[in-house]
């Protein structure tokens, strides 16, 4: 059995989101700035949730192990940093597999110091949650894995490497960013609340 999360399924998903998020936020209006800025950040997430978890392929017949054999379990986590990306500047995908792991978060710290009520968000707890993010995507898709009993993915700490320098160049645009009208428009609208 597979079960996908088609890119069909994300815009009316993120519109129920929106909905819910918009009605919860009746009792203290944000100004329009703010509402795209979340409505794009939550548009981003039903992204990022597509790409890093789906499809999902269950396996119910035999386990994890007997499909893929005991020494090839741990094929699929790696924890020794640096080993994926030192095995991927070899192979032909390279330019997919590191800079899309990079590219792929640069959006997350940049939006969350962005809504962040104006910026007060430290750049140091933006590269923190960026992480743990990445991490907590790294174990979620090891218990899908287990669970579904079918390596969906692979678990691996140079992900959450790669993942966390995206973040950093989040960080140093949204530095950089902070004198633009942009920045000043969601700043000026959050600072209105």
């Amino acid at each position: 059995m597979c079960i996908n999360f088609p890119y069909l399924f994300i815009i009316p998903s993120f519109i129920l989101i929106w909905i819910i998020s918009l009605i919860i936020r009746l009792r203290k209006p944000k100004p329009l700035t703010l509402l795209f800025t979340e409505f794009a950040f939550f548009l981003y997430i039903l992204v990022l949730i597509k790409i890093v978890f789906f499809p999902i392929v269950i396996q119910s017949k035999l386990s994890l192990t007997e499909l893929i054999g005991e020494h090839n379990h741990f094929y699929y986590v790696n924890y020794h940093p640096f080993k994926t990306i030192i095995l991927t500047l070899s192979s032909a995908n390279w330019e997919k597999q590191i800079l899309g792991n990079i590219v792929m978060f640069v959006p997350f710290s940049f939006f969350i110091l962005l809504i962040s009520q104006s910026g007060k968000l430290k750049y140091r707890k933006a590269l923190f949650l960026s992480a743990l993010s990445s991490f907590i995507i790294e174990a979620t898709q090891l218990i899908i894995n287990e669970a579904s009993n079918f390596p969906n993915r692979v678990v691996d700490i140079d992900d959450i490497i790669l993942n966390s320098a995206g973040a950093l160049i989040g960080i140093a645009i949204f530095h950089f960013m902070q004198k633009s009208k942009i920045y000043n428009l969601v700043k000026k609208g959050a600072n209105n609340n």
